[in-house]
């Protein structure tokens, strides 16, 4: 069972607004919109070593990394690490 829209709305803004509007995505967005956005998403921990996403997937998903460091695979490109701290 999930929370009330609006109690839920807080926590989320409380836990991931900061993370969201110093993204160039969301920086310039409405408060409205933020808090629309933010009571859509699903919320999702990953171990590490975990596959977030399968090569060759067609994705309609938007994800925030938070915290963590992510690993990109790719057998034609590099491979390329990014953390967020």
């Amino acid at each position: 069972d999930e929370f009330p829209s609006a109690i839920r709305r807080k926590i989320l803004r409380r836990l991931y607004k900061e993370h969201l509007v110093n993204t160039k995505l969301m920086k310039e967005v409405r408060p409205q919109f933020l808090d629309a956005f933010l009571t859509s998403c699903n919320i999702e921990i990953f171990s590490p070593g975990e596959e977030i996403v399968e090569k060759g997937s067609v994705l309609s998903d938007l994800f925030l990394l938070v915290g963590g460091i992510a690993e990109t695979t790719n057998t034609t490109q590099p491979v390329d690490i990014f953390s967020i701290e």
